[in-house]
């Protein structure tokens, strides 16, 4: 007797409605969950049908749930490989830093209380609006001393989450060193696009290199920086005829695994968005200087980018260099620029220094 199957969900979730209509009779019959449950004439004890228990009553062969769950998966197809062999859910992982540092809410915690020390700080001064966003504000942190080079720090999150306030901590490295730190905003993701994001962070740059008498530090010494989102957009904009050179940590430069796995949803990336904004895309004659940071315990795909993207970029002759810092994963990498002496500070003031006989365009 043939049998043409179809289950339905109640409405509340909870039960399994099986309607089976006989071929033969076109007569439907409904079943709760209870009726589905094997019971002693049935499961292990029962007859045998290829891979399923089956219990033969009345007017139907029964297939226990379980075994047709079974027979579902059996039957689906693997997942696509999407990127460097990696299906969707591998790439996700490859690329969810909060995942893979068990601990990350206690840092990013750690940040807002120092950041909010930092921020009380002596001729601190907060919420400077460079356009009319609700997010396209800096904070300045002066180092104290007339005409010293300036340090714009862009903040991460996957260009969706997190602000430039809990990033304030990181002022204390670079003030140590003589340099003013700016922590710039931008507005976040799904409500602005990849490319508005970079483009508010140009409009920062020009804001800032227009004020730097009022503000007091050297236009002709502006260097631009970020971390995870952040160092994307300090590569990306490190053509703006205001900067003098970039110190990327820990980001990302080629936008194409990006658009594959669950970063996407709020991004929503194109082609032609993964052919513009990627840096990594975009490297020709006269980018200025840039050092690339990674932690040597940081996801694998995170320290590819470095690597792949700094040798990219010295085939064309740029001078482009990476780094990876062992011991160190996707968050604690920034203690090294919150360090007067850390890793990432020294970088940072021998980028100064180096940069310092000849003038990166004019402004």
């Amino acid at each position: 007797m043939a049998l043409e199957n179809r289950d339905h969900r109640t409405d509340d979730g909870i039960g399994i409605r099986r309607r089976d209509r006989l071929a033969t009779g076109g007569k439907t019959t409904q079943h709760r969950r209870s009726d589905l449950a094997p019971g002693p004439s049935s499961g292990f004890g029962a007859r045998r049908r290829g891979p399923c228990a089956v219990r033969h009553d009345r007017t139907q062969w029964r297939v226990i749930s379980r075994c047709r769950a079974q027979i579902f998966a059996m039957n689906l197809p693997p997942s696509p490989v999407l990127y460097r062999g990696m299906d969707r859910a591998a790439l996700d992982a490859a690329y969810n830093n909060s995942a893979a540092v068990k601990d990350s809410a206690a840092w990013t915690e750690d940040w807002r209380s120092r950041s909010a020390q930092a921020r009380r700080g002596h001729g601190v001064r907060l919420d400077i609006p460079y356009a009319d966003g609700e997010r396209t504000r800096f904070d300045y942190f002066p180092a104290g001393s007339a005409r010293a080079p300036l340090f714009v720090f862009i903040h991460g999150g996957y260009w969706v989450r997190n602000s430039r306030d809990m990033f304030s901590f990181l002022t204390a490295g670079p003030n140590a060193r003589g340099i003013d730190f700016v922590s710039i905003g931008y507005t976040l993701a799904p409500q602005a696009r990849l490319a508005q994001i970079e483009g508010e962070i140009r409009q920062g740059l020009t804001h800032l290199a227009a004020h730097a008498d009022e503000l007091g530090f050297d236009r002709a010494r502006i260097f631009v920086g970020g971390w995870s989102a952040g160092g994307h957009l300090a590569a990306i904009t490190c053509d703006h005829p205001a900067v003098r050179g970039a110190l990327p940590i820990s980001g990302i430069f080629d936008l194409e695994p990006v658009a594959l796995n669950y970063l996407n949803e709020p991004l929503q990336l194109t082609a032609e968005d993964i052919a513009t904004l990627s840096p990594q895309r975009r490297l020709r004659a006269g980018l200025a200087p840039q050092r690339l940071m990674a932690g040597g315990n940081e996801l694998a795909e995170l320290q590819r980018q470095s690597r792949d993207y700094a040798a990219a970029a010295q085939a064309q002759q740029l001078d482009v260099s990476a780094r990876i810092l062992p011991g160190h994963h996707h968050f604690s990498i920034l203690d090294e620029l919150a360090k007067p002496d850390g890793e990432i500070t020294n970088e940072l003031a021998k980028l100064i220094a180096e940069t310092s006989g000849a003038r990166h365009g004019s402004f």
